[in-house]
């Protein structure tokens, strides 16, 4: 593989082995982007990317523990970045932990993510699952601000209705 000659031949240069890794992740091949970002990690355990990136990697195989423990490593080390925030939400939702999982998404909307409609829409959602109305509400009419297209807008309104109408089901979404 010409990523292992690259790396042999350049030697450990971090910012070489994530970008290595982040194409490896786009490509599909998580193992061996695991292999390299472990090694990232421990050469550089100061810097949130390698543990961003195993976070990636790991909530692409569906390891939600995996992807919990690494988002909050990299959490540790900069809690201003959104992938963190948005994959813990994601891991904490499939654990049932909504609560936990609404704060985490809220983090995601607070760096970076908050003119995305879909992220208002699935805070609502996690508070929903938390029973939290007054949540949902507040969730739904920010989401609704930042609907622009008629498809947004239809996405919205259905949810509202469902949202408010009915009970938690306890099902989680990604």
């Amino acid at each position: 593989m010409s990523y292992r000659a690259a790396i042999n031949i350049l030697g450990a240069h971090y910012p070489l082995i994530v970008e290595i890794s982040r194409e490896l992740i786009g490509a599909e091949y998580y193992a061996a982007a695991e292999h390299l970002l472990l090694r990232a990690w421990k050469e550089r355990p100061d810097i949130a990317v390698a543990p961003e990136l195993l976070a990636v990697v790991y909530s692409e195989e569906g390891n939600v523990e995996e992807t919990e423990r690494f988002c909050r490593i990299a959490l540790a080390l900069d809690d201003t970045r959104a992938v963190p925030h948005h994959l813990l939400a994601w891991a904490l939702a499939e654990q049932g932990r909504w609560q936990e999982a609404a704060e985490a998404r809220r983090g995601a909307i607070v760096h970076g993510e908050s003119g995305y409609w879909q992220q208002w829409v699935s805070l609502a959602y996690l508070r929903h699952q938390a029973g939290d109305t007054a949540g949902v509400k507040a969730a739904l009419d920010s989401a609704l601000i930042r609907a622009h297209s008629s498809y947004a807008l239809r996405q919205v309104d259905s949810l509202r209705a469902e949202f408010l109408s009915r009970p938690a089901s306890g099902q989680s979404v990604r």
